[in-house]
């Protein structure tokens, strides 16, 4: 043999090892980004609802007073609202006033949609008395639950609210920008 020259069958040897230790480290690597593919996925998405929770109980603090004083009104009068659904537009200025208080939150806008569809009031004066469009807020609407949904580039978050009769009156409307 020639000094320096390795056998046919050496090379050959040597070639395989290096071939299974590349096989074996691709392998283990991409099974390592698998797992930790996966192990993200299921993070953003628990950290998503996670969110989404926080944005539907934030919504739900800042609705509470308007609630209150609607309940109070029912205490009162049982069909305060049911033969005057347009004294709900009598809570614009709490709408207007919570929206400002929270504007530096990433608060959307504060409305409250009646049981017929119509936005009683809204910090959006030129809204007032209009009909939702949303086909989305629509159906969600109907549902008359508590329920917070993406519809275009906004979440909205619904609070319902009811006689003690347990009529459906309508709904708070809290919307956050999604880019938030």
């Amino acid at each position: 043999w020639f000094p320096g020259v390795r056998p046919a069958m050496q090379i050959k040897g040597s070639l395989s090892k290096v071939s299974l230790r590349t096989t074996i480290k691709f392998s283990v690597g991409v099974i390592i980004f698998i797992v930790l593919g996966v192990n993200t996925i299921v993070h953003i998405q628990d950290f998503s609802q996670n969110y989404l929770e926080a944005v539907e109980w934030r919504s739900e603090a800042l609705a509470q007073g308007i609630i209150n004083q609607i309940a109070n009104n029912q205490e009162y009068d049982p069909n305060y609202y049911v033969n005057n659904l347009d004294l709900l537009g009598a809570f614009s200025l709490q709408c207007t006033q919570l929206y400002e208080l929270n504007q530096e939150k990433h608060v959307a806008h504060i409305s409250i949609i009646d049981g017929s569809g119509t936005i009683a009031a809204h910090n959006e004066k030129a809204l007032w008395g209009k009909s939702v469009e949303s086909d989305t807020l629509r159906r969600h609407l109907d549902q008359h639950n508590l329920v917070t949904f993406l519809d275009d580039a906004t979440y909205h978050t619904l609070i319902p609210f009811f006689t003690p009769q347990n009529d459906y009156l309508g709904s708070i409307d809290i919307g956050f920008p999604k880019n938030v």
